[in-house]
């Protein structure tokens, strides 16, 4: 497998508050992998949240705070692991006339670094893409890792509401039963709700860790 280099920039990696201490440094670790320069910080939360719950007062504040702590500590990237928290950034761009920050998601980070890896089996595994996220590369890069990609009909986990949410995952679980090895979704909070008893659900730096061999 090739590994390529970035050039040296003020690089920041904003995990998002669902994403999990074991996630978070999953991902550090596949940067660093992917000689990947960049900074840590102590993030707050993006506020996308706040906004889904008619708070959009409070939205707005928390994207102005969120770019002048970019600013004060002269940011020109973000590497974005949630797809939520990456939806949120693309909204800057529409309520802050001086938002110039450069956004990438991860996924298309790894993509761009890693060449096809070739195995001797294939194992089949339904990929749960979040909502928030029209990004391809998650599926491009689980592909060049030669898994057989069984699609499922995915749906929105319907974050805010606990009772629709469980009755939207557990039809997801039903209809992947018995088509394939595992569930992989590149979303913390997908994650959390996708996690069951019957089927292996496996976050995505979780996976490309493994493969990696960093676990």
């Amino acid at each position: 497998m090739r590994m390529f280099s970035f050039k040296k920039e003020n690089v920041v990696y904003f995990p998002g508050c669902k994403t999990s201490e074991e996630q978070r440094k999953n991902y550090e670790n596949i940067l660093k992998k992917l000689n990947v320069n960049f900074v840590k910080l102590d993030f707050n939360c993006c506020g996308l949240p706040a906004r889904n719950l008619g708070y959009e007062e409070d939205f707005r504040k928390q994207a102005r705070k969120n770019l002048e702590f970019f600013k004060e500590n002269k940011i020109d990237k973000i590497i974005v692991s949630c797809p939520v928290c990456f939806s949120a950034f693309k909204e800057y761009r529409k309520i802050l006339p001086d938002w110039a920050m450069e956004v990438e998601f991860i996924t298309k980070t790894i993509a761009d670094k890693i060449s096809k890896l070739e195995t001797s089996e294939k194992i089949k595994i339904g990929f749960h893409r979040c909502c928030y996220s029209d990004d391809e590369n998650a599926e491009k890069i689980l592909e060049n890792l030669n898994y057989e990609i069984i699609r499922i009909k995915s749906c929105c986990c319907q974050l805010e509401n606990k009772e629709l949410s469980k009755k939207i995952l557990d039809k997801i679980i039903r209809q992947a039963k018995g088509k394939v090895d595992k569930i992989i979704t590149n979303c913390p909070h997908c994650f959390l709700k996708l996690k069951n008893k019957e089927l292996p659900v496996q976050e995505f730096s979780e996976d490309i860790m493994e493969v990696f061999g960093l676990l």
